[in-house]
């Protein structure tokens, strides 16, 4: 029987003492490690945010935004416009449509974009890994409900993509669909 192994994720003072150990003579400091780390990987996201490919290197393949044709098939509730309606129908004194209240208003709202956006790891044909569809990749999420109303480093790399693609309606152009 196949035994399950957990992934590993390191930190980056877990990095940093490896550094460590692979070159002992080297005088830099641990936050100075972590700053240099997080200037590369916000560079990085940025970057493929604005229409760019990252190279992993090492035939680790590359990352990049994926634009993904939507299925019709299946309406997506967009969940935050929607709540805001039924809100909004409330605060007027109108009734929503409900299962107890079929005859209410309707405050579910889809969404009607031809096409969707995912971060994506792009392996096939480039990456050649052993067992590499057992690695995944994936993107950070927002720290907080409310993140990027008053603080942008809250927003993860969803919430950047989305966040960019709203103040930019142009920037998914840049886009190639999968």
């Amino acid at each position: 029987m196949a035994r399950i192994i957990t992934p590993t994720i390191h930190s980056t003072k877990q990095v940093f003492n490896f550094y460590k150990e692979l070159y002992p003579d080297s005088k830099i400091k641990y936050w100075l490690f972590k700053e240099v780390i997080a200037r590369i990987a916000k560079k990085a996201s940025d970057a493929v945010i604005m229409g760019g490919v990252f190279n992993l290197g090492n035939n680790l393949g590359y990352i990049k935004i994926k634009k993904i044709k939507r299925n019709w098939k299946k309406l997506v509730p967009d969940w935050g416009t929607s709540i805001r309606t039924k809100n909004q129908l409330i605060a007027e004194g109108k009734r929503p449509k409900s299962k107890d209240f079929p005859e209410g208003e309707l405050w579910m709202v889809y969404f009607s974009d031809p096409w969707y956006l995912r971060w994506g790891w792009v392996k096939k044909g480039v990456c050649r890994t052993k067992n590499q569809s057992v690695y995944e990749f994936k993107p950070t999420t927002n720290r907080s409900k409310k993140a990027g109303e008053q603080n942008l480093d809250k927003l993860g790399n969803t919430g950047k993509l989305a966040l960019a693609n709203k103040l930019n309606p142009v920037l998914h152009q840049s886009y190639v669909y999968e």
